[in-house]
């Protein structure tokens, strides 16, 4: 049980600090494609506007509701994804905080990102074990597997693709945790690790983080991915 309006008290909380950068990110949020339905019209029409307002309280309130984490780039795309599919704001901020605590994954956010630098450290060790061509060349062009691959999991990897693929990806992440997220980025890894191999500087940064995964789903299909 919550305490009564307790969501609409955390939107009208002020915090000119997060307040700040939520308004910059939900402007930019999901720029290419639709927010929530309009409500004078429930078809294939979109008000960019309204879904911006919830976005933004939504977020608001949590950063509100966990101090400690505040607001963090990422939270964002991850917020308006399942509003996208929810489409009411005070649901989809008490599925946040499902996913964030229940799911552990503000451990992701909060100071020193312990959580992520846990993935980074198994991603590490496996990148030496099974794909050490990558491996190599990742370190000969001085570049971390933290740098690499780190917004996929701080995005879920929601801004670098389609959100009907997104949301394929995010079910699993529910029943997996982050198990699902780095499967993904193997089997990516099975597919286009000689390409990988081939680019060097901002080829190889943009290939990363976000051509492989669009070109592996243009490929094989997303449910490769997922295997």
């Amino acid at each position: 049980m919550h305490a009564e309006n307790m969501y609409e008290k955390l939107t009208e909380m002020e915090n000119l600090k997060d307040e700040y950068m939520i308004k910059k990110d939900v402007t930019r949020t999901f720029t290419n494609y639709p927010m929530v339905a309009s409500e004078e019209k429930k078809d294939d029409s979109w008000n960019t506007k309204a879904g911006e307002e919830m976005l933004f309280h939504i977020l608001l309130a949590y950063a509100n509701y966990d101090t400690q984490t505040g607001y963090c780039q990422g939270l964002n795309y991850i917020s308006a994804m399942l509003l996208m599919y929810i489409q009411d704001e005070e649901s989809v901020f008490w599925c946040l905080i499902y996913l964030m605590n229940r799911k552990n994954w503000r451990l992701i956010y909060i100071d020193e990102m312990p959580k992520l630098m846990e993935i980074m450290d198994k991603l590490e060790r496996k990148l030496e074990t099974d794909y050490p061509e990558v491996n190599k060349h990742l370190n000969d062009s001085d570049f971390t597997a933290s740098a690499a691959f780190s917004p996929l999991f701080i995005t879920l990897y929601i801004y670098q693709i389609d959100h009907t693929y997104a949301m394929r990806i995010f079910e699993t992440f529910l029943l997996d945790g982050e198990t699902a997220l780095l499967r993904v980025l193997y089997r990516m890894l099975d597919m286009k690790g000689y390409k990988i191999c081939k680019l060097i500087e901002m080829d190889l940064i943009m290939y990363l983080r976000t051509d492989i995964i669009n070109e592996c789903i243009e490929e094989n299909g997303i449910a490769s991915l997922l295997a």
